[in-house]
């Protein structure tokens, strides 16, 4: 009999092998490769503008092309886009923009995100918008303004300190003025019994009138320093009024979301059961036609247990907020019926190689679902088959029922996860045949 090992000993082994040894570099390479530099993407992040400014708001549109992709719309139109996830922000031009831009005011643009349609995108579109701010800032000039301000400001206390200098300069040299002044004329009394004296009285004197002469020229700087700290103070009240960019938008957050848990929350609901329908087939794998049907509803009630458990046990463990409390086990559910038939199919038709097939479709989702970064600010690849992968449906769903977020996609997302349920039941269920690929066993038996 032979000792050699057959998963070391055949092709199917050393297939079986390479695939084990691919799955981290799969992993990374997928997830990575999908988000490698996603502010360098930002660009890309979508908004709907409404211009209530008319011609005015034109101006603001075209300033506004140079930061995101914008699509010119109506408010209904806008706030329906958002809702459905079609935009990340709406811009709101208001009206008569323009003309208070001239008249130096700034009448603040609103910005509009809905937190429940990504977390990572409402934080995202903080640093967008304030890219947008100083754009704004920049092209109307206001931005200079207030930096001429500051410079203003800066030149006040210069001056302030300078004639608290000149103030103390001129106390002193009006002392040093009156001492030459007091031995100037005890010199002079000297002079009168002693003639040889008379020179020496005569440069006191000299200096005693040059010391005075240096403090009226110190009054007089010191007059013109205050002069100039009055200006400088003029000119910072009159360049630095509403100009910080910050001034220039301001935000409205629909449906927010208290944590950064709660904002991805939908992401690893549904990583877990699929991790949990995929760990099901190592305790029930696929096998003859006689026991499928036995082997269907063992793993479907475990993965509904799996569900179920998953719901409850983290509403007790932590502070998970739910908008719809039945939604949001009802979708857990459907979402464990969903990956159940998936995989399931996959290993009765393809045994092991079913299984590693499962792990490379669920390291493409993790990717291209979306449930971490906004899409956009991904690889083209990931942004076209975004839609059509079925942890996208999971977890736009699972935001709905937690956050009411993307609630106009909600039925379709059901549907759509529905017939994938029904479709690989059916296909599990009454096609015949199979090609299923076995790892060999380690040990000879």
């Amino acid at each position: 009999m032979s000792t050699s090992s057959p998963l070391l000993s055949t092709w199917r082994g050393w297939i079986a092998l390479a695939a084990i040894v691919a799955v981290p570099l799969l992993y990374s390479g997928f997830y990575l490769g999908a988000f490698w530099n996603p502010y360098g993407h930002m660009r890309n992040m979508t908004a709907a503008v409404v211009n209530h400014d008319g011609l005015g708001g034109s101006r603001v549109v075209r300033q506004l092309r140079h930061v995101s992709r914008i699509t010119l719309v109506s408010r209904a139109g806008a706030l329906d886009r958002l809702s459905r996830g079609a935009v990340s922000a709406v811009i709101t031009i208001p009206a008569g923009y323009s003309a208070a831009m001239q008249a130096g005011q700034v009448r603040p643009l609103t910005f509009t995100v809905d937190a429940a349609n990504n977390y990572l995108q409402d934080l995202l579109w903080t640093r967008q918008i304030q890219a947008i701010e100083w754009r704004m800032a920049e092209h109307d000039g206001t931005l200079g303004l207030h930096r001429a301000g500051q410079g203003g400001r800066s030149l006040e206390q210069a001056a302030r300190k300078e004639s608290r200098g000149l103030a103390q300069m001129r106390a002193e040299s009006a002392t040093l003025a009156k001492d030459a002044a007091g031995a100037a004329a005890e010199v002079q009394g000297l002079a009168r019994t002693n003639p040889g004296l008379s020179t020496l009285a005569a440069k006191v004197s000299s200096l005693a009138h040059g010391m005075a002469q240096l403090s009226t020229g110190i009054t007089s700087a010191q007059g013109g320093s205050q002069k100039i700290q009055q200006g400088s103070a003029k000119l910072a009240a009159g360049l630095s009024g509403p100009v910080p960019a910050r001034a220039f938008g301001r935000v409205i957050t629909l449906h927010p979301v208290a944590s950064y848990g709660q904002g991805l929350a939908p992401y690893f609901l549904s990583l877990s059961l699929w991790v949990g329908s995929l760990v099901a087939t190592v305790v029930i794998p696929g096998g003859a036609k006689k026991g499928l049907g036995q082997r269907q509803r063992v793993s479907l009630g475990l993965g509904l247990a799996q569900s179920m458990v998953l719901g409850a046990g983290i509403l007790l463990l932590l502070p998970l907020t739910l908008s719809h409390g039945w939604a949001f086990f009802a979708t857990l559910a459907l979402t464990a019926g969903s990956w159940w038939a998936v995989i399931r199919l996959l290993t009765e038709k393809l045994g092991d190689a079913g299984r590693v097939i499962a792990i490379a479709l669920l390291v493409i989702q993790l990717a291209g679902s979306g449930g971490t970064y906004p899409m956009v600010l991904s690889s083209g690849f990931f942004h076209a088959i975004h839609p059509w992968l079925p942890m996208t449906w999971a977890v736009n769903l699972l935001r709905y029922s937690l956050s009411s977020g993307l609630g106009p996609a909600a039925m379709d997302n059901t549907l759509r996860l529905a017939g994938l349920l029904a479709g690989c039941w059916l296909l599990t269920r009454f096609v015949p045949g199979h090609a299923r690929f076995e790892t060999p066993p380690l040990e000879p038996s």
